[in-house]
């Protein structure tokens, strides 16, 4: 009957570790999940940060000479004016409804 007992509680214990593994293993899958979401996000932020850096420099060549707090109110100030407010809800408008792309097949000649 002791037998029987110690047997019960060996299969309990080792059913026990193995699920403790599991658990485990799947604690390390989510977190390599996450570390792999976090670099995708990261690399688009940087590739994103790297095309607006490239477009400043396109038409202010002399930012390089200026530092961040000047960037910063050279940058605050254009993006103030009358003109950059109606270019930046133009494209805006245009986003949120784009025009239809015409096919080659459905010009008329």
């Amino acid at each position: 009957m002791c037998q029987i007992y110690y047997e019960l509680i060996v299969a309990r214990m080792v059913s026990a570790r193995l699920f403790s593994a599991y658990v485990e293993q799947a604690k390390n899958r989510l977190a390599n999940e996450k570390k792999k979401a976090n670099a995708e996000r990261r690399k688009q932020e940087n590739a994103h940060k790297y095309m607006m850096g490239g477009v400043v420099h396109k038409y202010f060549p002399e930012c390089y000479s200026f530092e961040e707090g000047e960037m910063n109110e050279i940058l605050k100030t254009a993006l103030a004016t009358a003109e950059c407010k109606k270019v930046i809800s133009d494209i805006k408008a245009r986003a949120k409804n784009p025009k239809p792309i015409i096919e080659e097949s459905e010009v008329i000649s």
